[in-house]
């Protein structure tokens, strides 16, 4: 077997050529002062963050939602700084928190909010669910939605803590940024959200980043925003 048929070859160039493109991008960048990150494995890889970089400094969302605190925080966070916007941050694991708040300097604008965990199912598919996440965007508006968390369940459904309040908690132009699409449970969150979303009449572009296995970046923005689909 040649080296290029091994599937991981074929992981690891993708990673570095998204890689590459990424840390093109931020140089220079006027408001990502601390470019330190550690991508891949369990927390969001390259394809995402440049998505991310290039909603953040060239769309400049007013309001950020992000589920699950990581790498994508040390991004959102700085910008949340810079523009002097909200973003919420929901995170399940009150260690994690307090590790993280140890090692990172989170910008005023950035509010992190801990909700435990509710297990869930759905015609016998198990999930989890964020605990009271009504109190957390009930009565408010996002431009830019993240979700990374929480875990997955059984794996058949996954993510599906802003389904029942989309279209409520959009801005007119916005961007939803869902990691782990290679996964079926992360998949099929992403149809039923784009789903909502036209039969609510909006209209909306979808785009995806290949990133490799499991780590596929799905986009689905506003029509305004249609180009952050084809970056």
């Amino acid at each position: 077997m040649l080296l290029h048929d091994y599937p991981a070859y074929d992981e690891q160039i993708k990673s570095i050529y998204w890689g590459q493109i990424y840390n093109n991008t931020i140089t220079n960048s006027k408001w990502l002062a601390d470019q330190a990150v550690s991508p891949g494995r369990w927390a969001v890889g390259y394809e995402f963050l440049y998505v991310l970089y290039r909603a953040l400094d060239e769309a400049q969302p007013n309001a950020i939602l992000e589920l699950g605190l990581g790498q994508s925080t040390k991004l959102t966070s700085q910008y949340a700084k810079w523009r002097y916007i909200p973003h919420t941050v929901v995170e399940q694991d009150a260690d994690w928190i307090n590790f993280v708040k140890r090692g990172w300097e989170f910008s005023p604008y950035t509010h992190i909010v801990q909700r435990e965990l509710n297990q869930e199912t759905i015609e016998g598919a198990a999930f989890y669910s964020y605990r009271d996440f009504s109190s957390v965007v009930e009565g408010k508006k996002f431009s830019l939605i993240i979700v990374d968390g929480p875990w997955g369940g059984d794996g058949k459904l996954s993510r599906r803590d802003i389904l029942a309040w989309l279209p409520d908690i959009l801005e007119k132009d916005f961007l939803i940024l869902f990691d782990d699409c290679g996964r079926v449970g992360e998949w099929q969150t992403v149809n039923e959200a784009a789903a909502i979303l036209q039969k609510s009449g909006l209209e909306i572009a979808t785009g995806v980043y290949d990133g490799g296995s499991y780590k596929k970046t799905v986009a689905i923005c506003s029509q305004s925003w249609k180009w952050l689909t084809s970056l």
